[in-house]
């Protein structure tokens, strides 16, 4: 994504442990993208950053809801 410096301990390959626990599918689980902030980060620029981030998830091609999903969310949604 342009403008933005991705990092960190976070990024890996596996699905989070997390959400497996919670219960939610490894397949389900594989594709979320975690995201930290700072209180100290401008409106400006987290604005920037969901943008990006929604145009990079609406690029992507859109998988199939697994039969365990019901729910008729988007993939992103931010308002």
């Amino acid at each position: 994504m342009r403008n933005l410096s991705l990092t960190g301990s976070a990024c890996r390959a596996a699905p989070s442990h997390v959400l497996t626990t919670m219960g939610i599918s490894y397949e389900d689980a594989k594709p979320t993208l975690r995201v930290s902030l700072s209180t100290f980060i401008p409106k400006a620029d987290l604005e920037l950053a969901m943008a990006e981030i929604v145009a990079a998830v609406n690029t992507e091609p859109q998988r199939p809801r697994s039969k365990s999903d019901n729910s008729s969310r988007p993939c992103a949604s931010f308002t």
